[in-house]
């Protein structure tokens, strides 16, 4: 929804200037934003570690809170660590983990300057898919190959988004959990 007002005193020119300015990175600017990724990445891996039966999605949050804080950085946002990702941005975290469930972890560190890590992955308690949870699972990384095949400079990001939720509803179609066609 356009706001009058605002339309009316924003100036195109400086948007533009300002967009411009975020696409490229200077060298130190990208060691920053890797920093805030390698630390993100160990915080996924420490969730992977310790998620176990009988633990509770606090014993994970700590954990993974922990790496962030040894690193001497933050995180960018209360570390989500759930069986209920079906509920978005759900920071309850006195759910028991059992095994046979799937724990979404979705975390990030930030580094001084301000650069983030945001990384989303769902996994097993079990340390193994069951068949379904495999399947679903290799739909959405087919899903994201999909993306990741497409990502070029002056690529729309909604044609790379809307290939990727194709690829999903087809593999949702043909496990049986989705009904349509085109």
């Amino acid at each position: 929804m356009a706001i009058p007002e605002l339309e009316e005193h924003s100036s195109v020119e400086l948007i533009k200037a300002i967009v411009q300015l975020r696409t490229k990175k200077s060298a130190a600017e990208v060691l920053e934003i890797e920093k805030a990724l390698n630390i993100t990445v160990e915080m996924q891996y420490r969730a992977m570690e310790v998620a176990k039966p009988a633990l509770k999605e606090s014993d994970v949050f700590g954990e993974v809170s922990k790496i962030a804080l040894a690193k001497g950085v933050g995180t960018s946002f209360p570390p989500i660590v759930t069986i209920n990702g079906q509920i978005l941005h759900n920071h309850y975290r006195g759910n028991e983990l059992s095994e046979g469930d799937m724990l979404l972890c979705d975390c990030g560190g930030e580094v001084a300057s301000g650069y983030a890590g945001d990384l989303t992955r769902t996994f097993p308690i079990a340390k193994k898919f069951s068949v379904t949870q495999k399947a679903v699972y290799d739909i959405v990384y087919a899903s994201y190959r999909t993306a990741v095949e497409m990502l070029r400079p002056g690529q729309l990001f909604l044609d790379v988004h809307l290939a990727a939720a194709e690829k999903i509803v087809e593999g949702l179609i043909t496990l049986g959990l989705m009904k349509g066609g085109s």
